[in-house]
């Protein structure tokens, strides 16, 4: 199995993947070109492509923030949705670049994102509920000797939601770096080029769609959380 080698740095007594630091800076810096790019310059009545595809992203998880959570939360959440999938989306792409690897690729990257996500869900519940109401809605049902089973339920479940989180896009991406690898072993006269070509295809495809869902799973959590009591 071929491997790709990572910079380790050694501070302090803690360990960093170097190669996934520097790609992470290298994702960040392309989103915030990206940004940058599309807003200077920019004409309501002769858009740019890049223009387009930044107003798309808008118009698409605008109409979703605006289903799923209140009207004083929204403008918050639109910017923070946006900006997760850029930044995951742009590093999903970067490891099918001959030679380089995916942030994402990296559990320690995914588990981060998703940590600052679970984070973002509790304090919006904090926010949105009060602090009283937050506890009422961890507590779940209030009935006598049954409330605590599902408060314990609730926590759980809270805590478990990093971890699919992470999991999942981790898998997905770093499963996909790997199978390019194996298939860049194949000679081309044995027709490595064919399946290579139609994976490479699929990887951009899985890369929009994990996106896509690590992003809407943060709108699903939050919205739950912040979501009126019936």
């Amino acid at each position: 199995m071929p491997e790709r080698h990572h910079l380790i740095w050694q501070v302090h007594g803690f360990t960093f993947d170097g190669t996934t630091l520097i790609y992470t800076w290298v994702a960040m810096a392309i989103v915030l070109a990206l940004g940058l790019l599309a807003v200077r310059g920019a004409s309501p009545t002769r858009p740019r492509p890049l223009q387009n595809a930044f107003e798309t992203m808008l118009e698409v998880f605008g109409r979703f923030v605006g289903e799923q959570i209140q009207p004083r939360q929204r403008a918050f959440m639109l910017n923070v949705l946006c900006a997760l999938f850029s930044f995951i989306l742009v590093s999903n792409l970067i490891g099918l670049i001959p030679g380089q690897t995916s942030p994402t690729a990296n559990l320690n990257t995914c588990l981060a994102l998703s940590i600052g996500v679970f984070f973002l869900v509790q304090f919006s519940g904090v926010l949105v509920r009060g602090l009283g109401g937050y506890l009422r809605h961890m507590k779940g049902p209030d009935l006598p000797y049954v409330w605590p089973f599902f408060a314990v339920i609730n926590v759980i479940e809270e805590l478990s939601k990093p971890i699919t989180l992470s999991f999942r896009l981790y898998g997905n991406i770093f499963a996909g770096e790997m199978l390019i690898l194996v298939l860049a072993q194949i000679p081309i006269w044995f027709g490595g080029f064919i399946p290579g070509a139609a994976w490479y295809a699929f990887s951009i495809f899985v890369g929009f769609i994990q996106s896509f869902i690590f992003v809407m799973l943060t709108l699903a959590y939050v919205g739950i959380m912040t979501s009126a009591e019936h």
